[in-house]
């Protein structure tokens, strides 16, 4: 589960995103950890539809943002980040629109769909695929990657390859794997 301190800003993202008429769903650690994995979980990070930053931008009217440049190997549309206060200190929030990320020399594009959705409290937290995510931590990340693919079948990475387009470029042979639960 997650720590009071996160649960608080999910709710805030979940609240100030609904008011604002915002879709997006939780990528990274946090998404990690509501999975089933054990992470450390160091901030919230979002993903939304490249046309969404207006929307965005209302829903964080009253706080500071910083607007980071996408750097390797992240190539997604735009970037913002901020913090989020809660009764345990803030919490950072980066939100990336329109998520790609270079892997193995070409752009994967991830579609905009939440693959599952956590309930917290009275609301549904949308949660990103565990499957493409591992494709980005090939990539990013190594070990998380090794750590997810404990747990999914070559299909469900080799789908998530052909979701991305990047199957063309990727066998089940280059699946490493660490031992975390049944697949």
């Amino acid at each position: 589960m997650l720590e009071q301190r996160l649960q608080e800003a999910l709710a805030d993202v979940a609240r100030r995103f609904a008011a604002a008429g915002v879709d997006y769903y939780l990528g990274g650690s946090c998404m990690l950890r509501l999975y089933g994995y054990d992470v450390v979980v160091g901030d919230v990070d979002v993903v939304v539809p490249g046309d969404a930053r207006p929307r965005v931008m209302q829903a964080l009217a009253n706080l500071e943002i910083d607007q980071p440049q996408s750097t390797e190997p992240w190539r997604t549309g735009w970037m913002l980040r901020t913090g989020l206060e809660t009764t345990e200190g803030s919490v950072d929030l980066d939100i990336m629109g329109d998520l790609a990320i270079e892997i193995d020399g070409e752009v994967a594009r991830f579609p905009f769909a939440a693959h599952d959705r956590f309930n917290l409290g009275d609301m549904l937290i949308p949660l990103g695929d565990i499957a493409a995510w591992y494709h980005l931590y090939r990539v990013h990340n190594p070990a998380r990657a090794a750590l997810i693919a404990g747990r999914l079948s070559d299909e469900e990475i080799m789908a998530a390859a052909r979701r991305l387009s990047i199957d063309h470029l990727f066998s089940p042979t280059l699946i490493v794997r660490i031992g975390d639960g049944p697949r």
